[in-house]
């Protein structure tokens, strides 16, 4: 991408796809969500498949997710792309 991708406020491309590497510390990866240092939002593919039944309008691009030397993490992950994800996730913590 040539803007930083917090700046993007509209849909991505439908052949968009995420490369994410975690840092050396993450010695295992178990969580349905997490955020990236740059505020980008990641699912689980089970956090995908709870949301996609309410309509949330969130951009679900496949991501590829690796440990620090390149091992692929166990589970499938997801960028979910819009800041709606932000109110549902407040909503289920309140």
């Amino acid at each position: 991408m040539d803007t930083n991708y917090l700046a993007v406020n509209e849909q991505l491309p439908d052949d968009t796809s995420a490369d994410i590497e975690l840092f050396s510390s993450v010695r295992r990866l178990k969580v349905d969500y997490f955020e990236t240092i740059t505020g980008t939002r990641v699912v689980s593919d089970a956090f995908k498949r709870l949301l996609e039944p309410f309509k949330t309008n969130v951009q679900f691009i496949p991501a590829v997710v690796r440990y620090h030397d390149a091992r692929p993490v166990e589970q499938t992950y997801w960028l979910a792309h819009l800041e709606c994800l932000g109110l549902i996730l407040f909503s289920w913590s309140t």
